[in-house]
């Protein structure tokens, strides 16, 4: 049957449960994702033997939120470590590392509470995290464990004994992470961050049900607190102090999840205008390493801020810098405003040949005066086009202000679009005759994953690789990282290193000549 649950699990009406190691205790709206789950801590070690895996069934209506439901398979579970998780995880990490990152926190803190993969640190003032999401891959901020003041509510591990359990008089689906952390201060026990990696699928949804179960969790505290904040991995919540700073609190939080809007925030705003008038004095050119960029002066507020702050491109500047090979060609797909091309270009030199893909011819010449190169330029060549793995010679490709983010459109978008040449990596090398080793430098949006799924002949003689992966179009499609990185693996490279969602991988082979 298309909806049976995996075998080895269990339905918490149904019985009493063994003592065992692990109990992870999961709410089910979706038994494909959850059998996804399953599958993926087993192949990691979490075996029938040592482990349970309990659900309550919400596959046909919501006959649990979260509140209630977690508590209840708590109080059913018998192993000595419980997995509050969501049915959309992946793991990465096998059973065997849960074990050590555990009884390195035990050394540590003996007498620890809860522990999670995401939260925010008043400690180390910044959130800390371990994971793979929409919002990048294998997310990790600074050296773990680390304690938190919050949890985000993916992945989160409770030890039996202590049995600190979701607020009985609290209920909906968020907030209970920070819940739980809070019952363990009080109960004199620290909770962390600790190193181990899972993917999560889910886009974290937040709208009205969140701000009501924010403005519950502010009240519930507000009795037991004197005025303090508390930072969660989507919002800040207030406890404790006067009406009006609740209010307060409850009307940002109102405006920012219910009636998202960057043109109303008023914080915005002035910096728009001193961006404006830094404009209007020195025109939109930027320094990087050095050098001196121009971009367009209808540029996004966040595209103009990273340029100012001179993180605009950070992770690809900095891993072209540390592992692009100087002696052999490259090719770059998405060369947008030239920053990353310059970066290329300055490692190389003259020698190797250097071509770029960009689809928005509007960028042309701004890309060529920001790299420095002329139309005859015999050592770097500008291909505009789109890399696109469908049928059709064409594809249309959206023209938006936000120039990271230009992407291939396959359905109606309200951006200005417009049609240019599809090709595949493999013509490309074909069309600019690249037959021997080449580097491979790669940001277009989503289509990677078509890349090294449909044109893996194509890498054959590409021994070094830097890509910037982008999970929501993934996770949108119903694809993963994890994917996504088997392929990576499969089509020869090894992952070196990694930042923030750029991706290097090296082939310890040497590639034999095109034909």
């Amino acid at each position: 049957m298309a909806d049976a649950f995996p075998p080895g699990t269990a339905n918490c009406e149904a019985g009493p449960a063994r003592g065992l190691r692990y109990s992870f205790c999961t709410l089910v709206s979706d038994v494909s994702l959850y059998r996804d789950m399953v599958s993926s801590f087993r192949k990691n070690g979490f075996s029938e033997e040592v482990c349970e895996f309990l659900y309550v069934d919400n596959s046909t209506e919501n006959r649990f939120d979260a509140y209630r439901g977690l508590n209840y398979m708590m109080s059913r579970a018998s192993g000595e470590t419980l997995v509050l998780c969501h049915q959309d995880l992946l793991a990465y990490d096998s059973m065997s590392i849960l074990d050590q990152k555990l009884a390195e926190l035990a050394e540590i803190d003996p007498d620890w509470g809860l522990a999670g993969n995401a939260g925010y640190s008043d400690e180390r003032g910044h959130f800390v995290e371990c994971i793979s999401d929409m919002g990048g891959y294998q997310r990790r901020t600074c050296p773990l464990p680390a304690p938190v003041v919050s949890l985000d509510e993916n992945f989160i591990l409770v030890r039996n004994s202590v049995r600190i359990g979701p607020s009985a008089d609290l209920e909906g689906f968020h907030m209970y992470g920070t819940d739980m952390v809070v019952q363990a201060a009080i109960s004199g026990r620290k909770s962390y961050v600790i190193e181990f990696h899972v993917e999560h699928r889910g886009n974290g949804f937040t709208g009205p049900s969140f701000v009501r179960s924010a403005q519950a969790f502010e009240d519930k505290y507000a009795q037991v607190f004197k005025r303090r904040k508390i930072v969660t991995t989507v919002t800040k919540v207030m406890v404790g102090g006067t009406l009006i700073d609740r209010l307060y609190r409850r009307y940002r939080r109102k405006r920012r999840f219910e009636v998202p809007d960057e043109s109303t925030d008023r914080r915005i705003k002035p910096r728009k205008l001193l961006f404006a008038v830094r404009e209007r004095l020195h025109g939109s050119v930027y320094a990087l390493d050095g050098h001196r960029f121009e971009i367009p002066p209808d540029s996004t507020y966040p595209m103009k801020k990273a340029f100012h702050k001179g993180e605009y491109e950070m992770p690809e500047r900095s891993l072209v810098a540390r592992h692009l090979p100087i002696d052999i060609d490259v090719v770059e797909l998405g060369g947008s405003l030239g920053v990353v091309s310059h970066s290329i270009r300055r490692k190389i030199g003259n020698g190797p040949r250097h071509v770029i893909v960009e689809a928005n011819k509007r960028l042309e010449p701004l890309l060529r005066r920001n790299i420095g190169i002329s139309a005859d330029s015999e050592t770097t060549t500008i291909d505009l086009a789109a890399v696109w793995y469908g049928d059709s010679p064409t594809v249309d490709f959206l023209v938006d202000p936000d120039t990271p983010s230009n992407s291939v459109v396959t359905k109606k978008s309200d951006g200005e679009t417009v049609s240019v040449p599809a090709k595949t990596l493999n013509r490309l090398l074909e069309e600019n005759g690249i037959r021997g080793p080449y580097s491979l430098v790669c940001d277009i949006e989503g289509a990677e994953y078509d890349l090294l799924e449909k044109d893996r002949s194509a890498l054959d003689n590409c021994v070094c690789m830097i890509v910037e992966i982008h999970p929501r179009p993934f996770l949108s499609s119903g694809r993963t990282i994890k994917a996504w990185l088997d392929l990576f693996r499969q089509a020869g490279f090894e992952l070196v290193d990694a930042e923030k969602n750029v991706i290097v991988g090296i082939k310890q082979a040497q590639p034999a000549n095109r034909t």
